[in-house]
């Protein structure tokens, strides 16, 4: 009988690490796919370790992409999290919500019975307890750090887009490739200004706002990067 137990809690053991690995599997291919939606994702994420009100969600999801038109709205881009696992749906007092049918209330006018229609209660969204595990592992910094290390190179071209990103205009397609595009280290092998750019976005190094403009996370990183040689990190 104890054999039997134990290996029924193996069992058990097995299956919740299998389902963890999936949710894990799910959202990195989601990271990886979407990417250009990483910022917003980690913002609700982080939005929603306490309930918020759906309409509160899409107010913050509208505000990101203002300078920069999606076609995933951010109702789409809500379930598309909780299909990774890291958003639930749920009551304002955290209990989980579900799917209802709402009872009409019966209205007597003149002694005829009505039946008036009533409105569910407000849905809300909720980061889950591996959604939280996801926020508490992103680790920009880390990322920008390890990024330049592996291309201590190009530390020159990345530092350079960092500065031209924190004028306070931004920094247009235009002026990176007119800064980048000719510099001797990127000629052979042959790189061109927006592989850089793209690798400091994956990094929350910088952000679009109708030109790229250098985070906090990138104007950490440019303060670092000004007080070494070019060859160091």
């Amino acid at each position: 009988m104890a054999e039997e137990n134990n290996s029924s809690a193996s069992a058990a053991v097995a299956a919740l690490d299998a389902a963890v690995q999936s949710d894990t599997e799910k959202f990195d291919d989601l990271m990886r796919k979407m990417h250009a939606q990483r910022q917003i994702f980690l913002v609700v994420m982080k939005r929603c370790i306490e309930p918020q009100e759906s309409s509160r969600v899409h107010a913050i999801v509208d505000d990101m992409q203002k300078d920069n038109a999606s076609v995933y709205d951010a109702a789409n881009l809500c379930v598309i999290l909780e299909g990774a696992g890291a958003l639930k749906r749920v009551f304002e007092d955290g209990s989980f919500y579900e799917d209802f049918a709402v009872e009409p209330n019966i209205v007597e006018i003149d002694g005829i019975e009505y039946y008036e229609p009533t409105d569910p209660p407000l849905m809300y969204w909720q980061t889950t307890d591996f959604g939280r595990e996801k926020v508490d592992q992103n680790d920009p910094d880390g990322r920008l750090l390890r990024l330049i290390e592996e291309e201590s190179l190009y530390v020159p071209i990345y530092r350079r887009v960092l500065e031209l990103a924190a004028r306070e205009e931004g920094a247009r397609a235009e002026d990176l490739a007119a800064s980048i595009d000719g510099d001797p280290l990127v000629q052979k092998p042959r790189y061109f200004a927006p592989r850089f750019v793209d690798r400091l976005e994956k990094c929350e190094a910088i952000e679009w706002h109708g030109a790229w403009k250098t985070t906090e996370v990138g104007r950490t990183a440019l303060d670092r990067l000004s007080q070494m040689s070019d060859s160091r990190i």
